[in-house]
């Protein structure tokens, strides 16, 4: 049974089947389900051995690491696996772009807390993430932490030359975070804005998962770039194939509208980036024993 409107869900939302999981997803902003089978973790391996590098340092995406049509080989492969699984869990919903996100091994391997960018308007939509582990995750090796509830925030920009506020793993942080340990082929399904990230890998392999963006059938995708004729908080829209993260980045560093990507207007989010000390309170908190879920609204 899919969850409905009365459920405080707004139309362009992203709706699971299951009840019981809408209310923790919108609440946390996360869940953990199991997702896929031993075979399609083992396939996905394969071509992660295929593809990708002999060494990693740090954090590694093939996005970014390899030639566009290699990439887009990646992305139906992750696609085709993960079809019949993301269904049985969610109803009018669509998956976006998908990819191996590793991470290396050694101290430089942390990924500080933060939001991922927008990949929808988030005034009216909601867009989520489904990060698969082709290996069992915890502490030791690079699970992910999260801040719970930190998706209910005020609204903020996220994108390529607006990026993210970034948390150290500091001792003020370390009792608000929550390690989410997951087995290979299980999916950790969390918001974009919710903070998130993981600690250094202390293996001796790297960590490798294949990860997907999940938007509702009726939104489109966007990408927001600052305006360079008004002000630091107005920010030209961009509505972006799927192609776009495959290909159009390059173009849209380099200062050019690549061809997957339609200019649709423009949009002033005031103070558009959080600062560390509201999300340092928010933080504090939950970790002081506050577990309502009357946290700060989400924009509605």
């Amino acid at each position: 049974m899919m969850a409905s409107m009365s459920d405080g869900l707004r139309p362009g939302d992203v709706h699971m089947r299951d009840p019981r999981l809408q209310q923790r997803l919108d609440r946390d902003g996360f869940i953990r389900v199991p997702f896929l089978d031993a075979a399609g973790v083992e396939l996905l391996r394969s071509l992660w051995d295929e593809t990708g590098p002999d060494h990693v340092r740090g954090i590694y995406s093939n996005v970014h690491g390899l030639d566009p049509e290699t990439n887009r080989r990646v992305d139906r492969v992750i696609t085709r696996l993960f079809e019949a699984p993301f269904h049985r869990l969610f109803a009018g919903a669509r998956l976006g772009g998908a990819s191996f996100l590793v991470k290396g091994a050694g101290p430089d391997s942390a990924s500080t807390m933060h939001q991922d960018w927008n990949n929808v308007e988030e005034d009216r939509a909601q867009s989520l993430s489904i990060w698969v582990p082709l290996v069992d995750v915890d502490e030791r090796n690079g699970a992910l932490h999260v801040i719970r509830g930190s998706h209910r925030l005020r609204r903020s920009v996220r994108s390529l030359d607006a990026p993210s506020v970034y948390l150290d793993f500091t001792e003020d942080l370390e009792p608000s975070l929550q390690c989410v340990h997951a087995r290979a082929g299980d999916a950790v399904i969390y918001a974009h804005n919710l903070f998130h990230g993981s600690k250094p890998n202390a293996s001796l392999d790297v960590r490798v998962c294949a990860v997907s963006g999940i938007v509702n059938l009726d939104q489109r995708l966007v990408h927001h770039r600052h305006a360079a004729d008004a002000g630091l908080d107005t920010f030209d829209v961009f509505e972006v194939e799927r192609d776009f993260y495959f290909s159009g980045i390059p173009d849209m560093k380099a200062g050019r509208v690549p061809d997957t990507a339609r200019w649709v207007g423009r949009v002033t989010v005031p103070d558009h980036q959080l600062h560390v000390d509201e999300v340092m309170a928010f933080a504090n908190r939950l970790a002081n024993g506050d577990s309502t879920t009357t946290w700060p609204a989400k924009d509605r």
